[in-house]
Parts: C-alpha cells; structure tokens; sequence
C-alpha cells in the first residue's frame, strides 16, 4: 500500500504507553484543580511534556521507517 508504514509491536506499546501516561497524569492534574483547587503546576507540565514526548517519538517513527 503507498503511504504505509511497518512498525513494530514494541513501537505501538511504547507509544501506547506514553498516550496511557499522559491521559493519567493530565487526569490526576485536572482532578486536583477542580476537587479542592490546590494543584501543583507541574503535574500539568509533566503531562504536557508526556504529550509532546509522544508526538515527537511518532514523528520520529514515520521518518524513519521504510515504506515498503
């Protein structure tokens, strides 16, 4: 198929993972703004970063990969 991409199972539980960590540590971020409104601002930015992790690995993925 033109436009595909092979990728290996570890690439899909990896990324998997950090989509599973990021949604978790956004989630424990949101819970506690809005439970008591005492947050610590590096939970969000540990989340974002996960985000941003995981954007920049996938992006690294698809240019690496031959598309046979």
């Amino acid at each position: 198929m033109r436009g595909s991409k092979r990728l290996g199972l570890g690439s899909v539980i990896l990324v998997f993972t950090i989509g599973l960590l990021s949604g978790i540590q956004c989630a424990l971020y949101m819970f506690d703004r809005f439970d008591d409104g005492t947050a610590d601002d590096r939970s969000l930015l540990i989340g974002i970063g996960f985000v941003l992790f995981g954007i920049g690995y996938i992006a690294w993925l698809f240019r690496r990969t031959d598309p046979r």
